[in-house]
């Protein structure tokens, strides 16, 4: 169809590794002017009281900070150029 596209194993929990994906993102394509964000870290659903206080940190880290990251990695490209957008679906609530 005429496209490229690239993968890039990349931990989202991880500023280094974010900003490893840039570089990546960078030599083939460029700077995006539009990031789709919808990685999150799924773990089993149970009651409040049964889950485990470490799925709750995992979830702050897969749903907060990697926003946090992006926006640090990408944010300043966009400013540069004038545009960028970033939309970000970063759940996994949403259950068919």
């Amino acid at each position: 169809m005429g496209r490229n596209a690239i993968a890039v194993k990349t931990d989202i929990t991880s500023y280094d590794s974010i900003c490893e994906m840039k570089k990546a993102l960078e030599a083939n394509f460029g700077m995006p002017d539009i990031l789709i964000v919808n990685a999150v870290i799924s773990y089993p659903f149970m009651s409040l009281l049964e889950q485990p206080p470490e799925d709750y940190y995992s979830q702050f880290e897969s749903c907060v900070m990697q926003m946090v990251y992006l926006a640090k990695a990408f944010v300043p490209n966009m400013k540069e150029q004038n545009y960028g957008r970033i939309v970000a679906m970063n759940t996994e609530a949403s259950m068919a």
